[in-house]
């Protein structure tokens, strides 16, 4: 209970107040525990995270690990989610969560500070959780072409040189894109032979099946834009905790426990300019490359959601608003970064054009422009 109250565990209470807020409608219903405590539910994320926290802290606190089958206990959760949200959630070991009707974000407030700097708030700017709704709005902006793509990549995830059926594929795709009129015949697949290698299957009596899988490119392709929409559900999250955490911060007091999306979170939060703290963006962004220590390969992979050329984009805005004593190691290591993106990474795909064009946008700016020139910078040849 103490110890998660204080200025260390602030970006963790705000995760644990942003799971409550999407997990649970503002319809003043309680929600039992069994509907939130599960598996692969907001709550359970939040649950890993506290794990974490609580584990990486064991020595500095004393606190043992939490074992994963106290995860929907109604007494532990209550315990640990009453600390994350005083105010605005109801809490009850029986009935379980519920939030009042239209209840807007309540910020988690943070115990006293020595002298905390002052955040000055310009604007409000409401982050909504992606709503289903919203989700079947964005499948809607994919062509019936991205549909099949994508449908056919997830029924041969697990071994990409084998092909499926012909037919099933069809109705997966139209069940995606109710749409569209057009029937997805063999004709069809063969006119889009950048994406699709055909193949007929003989049953025997006379009767042949014709299967289908996905060209190379098309399953580079059909990764990259998956990977994109499940990053950018993230980055509204991250941002959503951002939003809270930001006005509690300032450049000589940032809570060690702060991990790389929270930085890189915290960044583009003030790159809209709603908050100005003295000399707060160049620290987070030190901090962000571990002052030094990070390889440009662990800033890609520990500032996940946020691709480079995002952290850039949200460095090129504060610079805009103000000058900024960057560190330019820190710089040199973001552009770095961002042209490892260029390439595909471990299980990371290659970054889509969009990005790669928003990396090299920002790049030809201040205060990148001068490190592309001074650095042995391999963006461009990259791109």
């Amino acid at each position: 209970g103490d110890d998660i109250q204080n200025r260390e565990s602030v970006a963790l209470r705000a995760r644990g107040f942003t799971a409550m807020r999407e997990a649970v409608p503002g319809d003043f219903l309680w929600h039992s525990w069994d509907s939130l405590a599960v598996s692969e539910g907001l709550l359970a994320t939040f649950w890993k995270d506290l794990q974490k926290w609580t584990s990486d802290r064991r020595q500095t606190y004393g606190l043992a690990p939490l074992p994963d089958e106290w995860f929907g206990v109604p007494q532990v959760m209550v315990l640990f989610l009453r600390s994350c949200a005083e105010r605005g959630v109801e809490l009850d070991p029986a009935k379980g969560i519920r939030r009042p009707i239209s209840q807007q974000p309540v910020p988690v407030t943070a115990v006293p500070q020595r002298a905390p700097q002052q955040a000055v708030r310009q604007g409000t700017e409401n982050q909504q959780p992606a709503t289903e709704e919203s989700r079947n709005e964005e499948d809607e902006t994919l062509t019936i072409l991205e549909h099949a793509e994508e449908v056919l990549f997830n029924l041969t995830r697990s071994d990409a040189h084998i092909h499926a059926d012909l037919g099933r594929v069809s109705q997966e795709v139209q069940k995606r894109h109710t749409s569209t009129a057009e029937r997805l015949s063999k004709k069809w697949y063969e006119s889009h032979k950048g994406s699709f290698e055909l193949k007929r299957i003989h049953l025997g009596s006379g009767s042949d099946e014709w299967h289908v899988r996905l060209t190379a490119p098309a399953q580079a392709r059909a990764n990259a834009r998956i990977h994109e929409r499940q990053a950018e559900a993230q980055r509204k999250r991250e941002l959503t905790v951002a939003d809270q955490v930001l006005p509690m911060l300032s450049a000589d007091n940032l809570p060690r426990t702060l991990r790389s999306p929270e930085l890189a979170g915290l960044l583009c939060v003030l790159s809209r300019g709603q908050y100005r703290v003295d000399d707060l963006p160049a620290a987070l962004l030190r901090r962000l490359c571990r002052r030094g220590d990070a390889t440009p390969k662990e800033l890609l992979q520990e500032s996940t959601p946020f691709p480079p050329a995002r952290i850039m984009r949200a460095i090129v805005a504060l610079e805009k608003q103000r000058r900024e004593r960057w560190d330019k190691d820190a710089l040199d290591m973001v552009l770095q970064a961002a042209a490892l993106d260029m390439h595909a990474v471990d299980d990371r795909p290659r970054a889509a054009l969009p990005t790669a064009a928003s990396a090299l946008w920002a790049a030809a700016r201040k205060p990148f422009d001068d490190r592309l020139n001074d650095s042995k910078c391999l963006l461009v040849p990259s791109a």
